[in-house]
């Protein structure tokens, strides 16, 4: 699945309409289809701590502010799925 992942995340930054999506939006695209277990086997972290898997995510897809605003929509995205 981790070469998957770069082709997803491509997919989500462009979009249906072909516009670039920011970083929050993304995190939450990516966390709102996949479960917390699926993202933290992916990306790392704790499956059973959302904030740490967040993280994990964040940190590898981004880098500087982008990577908070990541983070922020991939935490978004899990707390509505509960």
């Amino acid at each position: 699945m981790r070469r998957l992942a770069p082709a997803v995340l491509a997919l989500l930054l462009v979009g249906c309409g072909g516009e670039k999506q920011g970083p929050y939006a993304t995190g939450q695209d990516l966390c709102s289809v996949s479960s917390v277990r699926q993202v933290a086997e992916e990306y790392g972290g704790q499956a059973g701590d959302p904030e740490s898997v967040a993280r994990a995510y964040a940190a590898d897809a981004f880098d500087g502010e982008a990577r908070t605003d990541a983070r922020r929509g991939c935490l978004a995205a899990f707390e509505r799925a509960e």
